[in-house]
């Protein structure tokens, strides 16, 4: 019995030393294991901030979620409310404010009810823990646990209860990389704090323990049983007996209002001398966010025929204000962040005809002016070439209404030679668009059909001047800037107005694009455009109130297989005045009051008489160019006087010693004449009458001059100046 005694004895005091050794040495490495606490959260989370950018309604614009910490959408503790401070101290650790930073009456009662169920059913982190752990990241294992507990209790002693819970509500994660209950609420409610209901105060308080499954629109079910759950523990122990609960309310499924507006950013900050912490601009989040899908998914229709990136451009035509910036590549080879396809300079194709035909208005035309669609060969830098339409369909005379509405390629170079070259790239650089540098001379023919570089921004700008009756407005993207943009009259009220009815008119289109998505529900002036090669497709569109601009095509100039603007992009900016209108109730274009409205002869462009029998349409006429009695506007016309087209100055050809030379031959080309029209071409001397603009003449080798002489009914016959070419 002693023995048993001595040995009990021994025992005991051998385990007692190394418990007390072992408790030595826990603590030591537990003191070696523990990290230093911040002196104060501002550090852990960095002090500096940037300069927040908002839309127009204050949603931030350059938020990224992607960060260690939330550095911007913070809110002061006194500022939360004072149900959702409850909901989620009940919820998370509801003696938060009476442990130290460990609660081990809650972390006992976790054991128990673990051990009895032989699971992890709950765990028992404090508030003060969990702040520890997003400050120390480690792996979840006991030993970490055990550490951040005596972290927490350091934590509590560094900061208040109020301090710690602050940082806390800002910095807890949910789902979607989310941090803090500002950026949940916006996401999953997209609402403020101070906006939520009882029922979302505490569906945010319970989401927290599993962000990624417990939200508005997944797992519905689960998400109203423990906001019930959570509302009963709070009637019982927290005296919030009458809180307003129905989890109805959250079956909404709120989809988060995701915008990608970094390229409207990056032209805000690099043409804003402002350094406000806050930079309000004239952006609409909710538009942007809309035609961002609009365009991702168009994209995604055409992108088996080769298209890969677009962009859309909206402003408030009233004002010059930029409501969305729309640059969308989906090339996986295409670095989205250093191209931003509104700014990129492709060719316009032929959206720059509207404003051809209003210097030719401006000029004395008339939508009824007879301009000769026949066929045209022109020599350039690269040698000769052969315009044509579209369609290659030659229309014979047509009206500037038609030209313009058809958008026929021929009419567009002859009503370019007949304004000049020079005065047509002056108006194109008054109404902004300085990305065409170069000389007219460089250009060419092609000037008139767009052949020159662009940006969506400076083509949407351009149109603007069309919207705002004639006057073109610089844009804004700040909203303090409204009204301060400078402005200029390029065109007339009612040259604009003649151009916006042209462009709006489905019966002025329907030769080369029939009816389809062009004519809009409500009157809306649309002009389409495609490059050469397919490589780009545009489409412009405006009413009162809005001007919308679209581009689509690939950004490393992959030629699309036969998407043009009324295929591609028409579609996205038909949609985009389905949203706007939505917002606006459309009304009619403008149509300047002191516009003459009057009945011609389609055919000629006469004034129709009650004894003619032409087919008539009413037309409308700026003072002053009325159309007269018994008088061609083709033949009266001082700037569509007759020329040769083919062959052009100095132009030198070789026969084809393959084949005989009396089976070869050049064909003259007038411009400027009907077919009804008489000439007389003179070669060297020699007469060959033809009817037409067009004859055949049998090459032969040497040095030879050509004139031609036109000879209409009733008018006295004009000549042309004289072209000469070499045979070799």
């Amino acid at each position: 019995m002693h023995r048993f005694r001595t040995w009990l004895l021994g025992t005991s005091l051998a385990a007692i030393f190394a418990a007390a050794v072992g408790s030595v040495s826990l603590a030591g490495v537990t003191l070696k294991s523990i990290r230093t606490v911040p002196t104060d959260f501002e550090t852990v989370v960095g002090s500096v901030h940037r300069p927040q950018v908002t839309d127009r309604s204050g949603i931030r614009l350059n938020e990224t979620f992607i960060n260690s910490w939330n550095s911007t959408d913070v809110v002061a503790i006194h500022e939360v409310p004072s149900l959702l401070v409850d909901a989620f101290v009940y919820a998370e650790d509801r003696r938060f404010f009476v442990h130290s930073g460990q609660d081990w009456v809650a972390r006992l009662s976790a054991l128990s009810e673990n051990i009895r169920t032989w699971t992890q059913v709950r765990g028992a982190s404090t508030i003060s823990e969990q702040v520890v752990r997003m400050i120390h990241e480690r792996p979840r294992t006991y030993w970490s646990r055990w550490i951040e507990g005596w972290e927490a209790v350091r934590l509590d002693h560094q900061f208040t209860k109020w301090e710690i819970l602050e940082f806390y509500l800002n910095q807890v994660p949910f789902a979607s990389n989310r941090r803090g209950i500002v950026q949940a609420a916006r996401m999953f409610f997209d609402r403020d704090l101070t906006t939520l209901s009882d029922s979302e105060i505490l569906a945010l308080a319970v989401m927290i323990r599993a962000p990624s499954a417990l939200r508005p629109g997944q797992n519905e079910e689960r998400l109203h049983e423990s906001v019930i759950r959570l509302r009963d523990q709070l009637a019982k122990h927290s005296h919030r007996e009458q809180l307003n609960i129905n989890v109805q309310d959250l079956d909404l499924n709120k989809s988060e209002l995701y915008v990608d507006a970094s390229h409207f950013i990056r032209y805000v900050q690099q043409n804003t001398e402002t350094v406000a912490a806050t930079t309000k601009t004239t952006l609409d989040a909710h538009l942007q966010s809309k035609l961002q899908q609009v365009m991702n998914s168009r994209i995604r229709e055409l992108r088996g025929r080769g298209v890969s990136s677009g962009a859309i451009l909206v402003i408030d035509a009233t004002v010059g204000e930029i409501l969305a910036w729309v640059s969308s590549p989906l090339d996986p080879a295409i670095d989205h962040s250093s191209y931003d396809a509104v700014l990129v300079r492709r060719q316009p194709g032929s959206t720059l005809k509207p404003f051809l035909y209003a210097l030719a208005l401006e000029s004395g035309w008339t939508a009824a002016t007879q301009i000769s669609d026949t066929p045209l060969v022109e020599k350039n830098l690269d040698g000769i070439h052969h315009y044509r339409n579209y369609s290659n369909v030659h229309y014979g005379p047509v009206s500037l209404r038609n030209a313009l509405g058809n958008s026929l390629n021929i009419p567009a170079v002859k009503t370019l030679r007949a304004v000049g070259d020079d005065n047509f790239l002056g108006v194109l650089r008054k109404v902004g668009l300085h990305s065409l540098a170069r000389d007219s001379e460089f250009y060419g023919g092609g000037l008139a059909l767009g052949n020159g570089e662009i940006s969506l921004y400076e083509l949407v700008r351009a149109y603007g001047t069309f919207a705002n009756r004639g006057v073109f407005r610089d844009l804004s993207a700040i909203a303090a800037e409204r009204g301060g943009m400078s402005e200029r009259r390029v065109f007339s009220r009612e040259t604009a107005s003649l151009v916006s009815n042209i462009l709006s008119d489905p019966t002025a289109r329907e030769w080369e694009f029939g009816s389809g998505v062009l004519n809009f529900p409500f009157q809306t002036a649309i002009k389409t455009g495609t490059s050469n090669s397919f490589r780009d497709s545009w489409a412009v569109a405006y009413n009162n109130d809005y001007v919308v601009g679209a581009w689509m095509g690939s950004l490393n100039n992959r030629p699309m297989d036969g998407v043009t603007g009324a295929i591609g992009p028409a579609v996205v900016v038909r949609t985009a005045f389905d949203i706007l209108n939505g917002q606006t109730e459309p009304t009619q274009l403008w149509l300047s009051p002191r516009l003459r409205s009057y009945s011609i002869c389609i055919d000629t462009g006469y004034l129709a008489l009650p004894e003619d029998r032409c087919r008539t349409r009413t037309e409308f006429f700026i003072e002053g160019t009325e159309p007269k009695l018994h008088q061609s506007s083709l033949a009266s016309s001082n700037y569509l006087r007759v020329r040769i087209a083919n062959p052009t100055e100095n132009l030198e050809i070789a026969i084809d010693p393959r084949v005989p030379t009396e089976l070869q031959a050049m064909e003259f080309v007038l411009d400027g004449v009907t077919s009804a029209d008489s000439v007389v071409w003179n070669i060297n001397g020699n007469s060959f009458p033809s009817k037409g603009g067009s004859f055949l003449w049998h090459l032969e080798t040497g040095k030879h001059v050509l004139k031609a002489r036109v000879m209409r009914d009733g008018l006295d016959p004009e000549s042309t100046q004289s072209v000469t070419f070499s045979i070799h």
